[in-house]
């Protein structure tokens, strides 16, 4: 995606992007939120790392958790293990390691920790 290279490259912030950047960043939402919207997990995911870091959206804790747990909810590893440490470290909801490590373990049955980390990188 050009923003990434675009904020990478430190010609602007994920708050203040060049008209172009803004237009590509708003299409390329409006097609992972349709996806999301039709139960496409990875597309529910982004959404929801998007919402959390406030990369090109505004930050929304609520809702980025939200979208979490919907693609959670569909054994996606990467929401998995991002849905456990919002329970691990109190984020959003209430901290609770029981349910952290309920989600890192069946994460991990998956494909774990590596996974989630190449999650963040393609958003």
């Amino acid at each position: 995606m050009v923003v990434n290279r675009v904020v990478e490259r430190g010609f602007a912030t994920w708050n203040n992007l060049p008209a172009s950047a803004r237009q590509e960043l708003d299409a390329a939402m409006k097609g992972w939120q349709s996806a999301a919207d039709e139960g496409f997990a990875p597309a529910q995911h982004v959404l929801a790392v998007m919402l959390s870091v406030g990369r090109g959206v505004a930050t929304n804790s609520a809702e980025a958790e939200r979208w979490f747990r919907i693609a959670a909810d569909q054994d996606y590893t990467p929401a998995l293990v991002h849905l456990g440490e919002l329970y691990e470290k109190g984020l959003v909801l209430a901290q609770n390691f029981d349910k952290a490590i309920e989600l890192f373990k069946k994460g991990a049955d998956q494909g774990g920790q590596e996974r989630a980390n190449e999650s963040w990188d393609d958003v």
